[in-house]
């Protein structure tokens, strides 16, 4: 008697613990650059005045710059990372 073939599920589950399946969820988990231009302006909203606060402007308007030169197909990945970049730093400043 053959041994059945995988099935489906089996192949499935095989396929959803590979590293290059992991590595592709962990990549749509990561937040973009529009939803986090919106929770650092919310939280730079709420923030009270201060130097703290005049930090993270500056960085919030440095990720507006790299969030605008996105349209640019061939720096799209490193303006991302440019903006979330500044963006972490703002909230970081905001924070403080």
């Amino acid at each position: 008697m053959m041994r059945p073939l995988a099935t489906a599920a089996v192949l499935s589950a095989i396929a959803a613990t590979s590293p290059f399946a992991t590595a592709q969820a962990q990549e749509q988990k990561k937040p973009t650059c529009v939803e986090q231009l919106k929770v650092v302006k919310a939280a730079w909203d709420k923030a009270p005045a201060g130097p703290q606060k005049d930090i993270a402007q500056t960085y919030y308007v440095r990720a507006e710059m790299a969030y605008q030169g996105l349209g640019r197909e061939k720096w799209k990945r490193t303006q991302e990372r440019n903006c979330l970049a500044n963006l972490e730093k703002a909230m970081a400043a905001l924070k403080e």
